[in-house]
């Protein structure tokens, strides 16, 4: 068994249930050996132009289903023909990178969303987190509840809707890319929200440290190294204090 699941070179693994047997065993002792080994990520390339379940192994390439230690890579960028559904079904998943966007002339949206009540939780052994929507021109959507293990940073190219709930005590979510990034859940994690470049859409908006579509955050920050970056507001007219 490995002392634990995360990605890592050197890993303990301890060895047990080994036994000497024949007519000399008891003159022998035998201690259990303890040895190493990697545990690398996985990744996953989705392969199919169709709405499918994220747990059917033949949908990726390879045909292994990503998703299932820290770090792994799952990659939602198959040439689609329409918009398609991929379903994270009944099993919960964990990544470190998740990469959305049809490639194709013509863009179709992707939207991810979940059935019995499965997770997306980014944990990236420790690192910075990854969410990247690039080479399309579509609208993606993930439409399922988000947790943070590690902080994570969006980087999109065209519109990007989050609209499950993003959790995540002390975890923190920064935008960057071009686009706009619509947050349109009740969001709860901690660490704060941070805008580099593009645009970030609410349709709603409560006082600081309230979980909203901003997270429950004290403060939220705009810009940075002189790259544009923008708060839109769609919703309608309030009063509200957020630093």
């Amino acid at each position: 068994d490995f002392a634990d699941a995360t990605v890592g070179a050197g890993k303990t693994v301890t060895v047990s249930g080994l036994t000497l047997t024949g007519s000399a065993a008891e003159d022998y002792s035998l201690t259990q050996p303890t040895l190493s080994a990697d545990i690398s990520a996985a990744s996953g390339n989705w392969n199919v132009d169709a709405s499918s379940n994220w747990s059917t192994a033949s949908n990726w390439s390879p045909a292994s289903i990503p998703g299932t230690t820290a770090g792994d890579v799952a990659s939602l960028t198959y040439d689609l023909t329409a918009a398609r559904t991929v379903t994270m079904d009944a099993t919960s998943r964990t990544l470190g990178t998740l990469s959305i966007g049809d490639p194709g002339l013509t863009c179709f949206p992707y939207t991810l969303t979940n059935s019995g009540g499965a997770t997306l939780t980014f944990n990236n052994s420790g690192s910075r987190a990854n969410l990247v929507q690039s080479g399309t021109t579509a609208a993606d959507v993930l439409a399922l509840p988000i947790a943070l293990t590690d902080n994570l940073l969006v980087n999109n190219s065209s519109t990007l809707t989050v609209s499950g709930g993003i959790s995540g005590s002390g975890r923190t979510l920064a935008k960057t890319g071009s686009g706009e990034l619509v947050l349109s859940g009740v969001n709860t994690f901690t660490g704060g929200l941070t805008n580099l470049q593009g645009t970030i859409s609410i349709n709603t908006i409560s006082n600081a440290n309230v979980a909203q579509p901003l997270g429950t955050v004290s403060s939220v920050t705009l810009g940075s190294s002189g790259q544009n970056a923008t708060l839109r507001y769609t919703g309608t007219s309030r009063t509200t204090s957020m630093p």
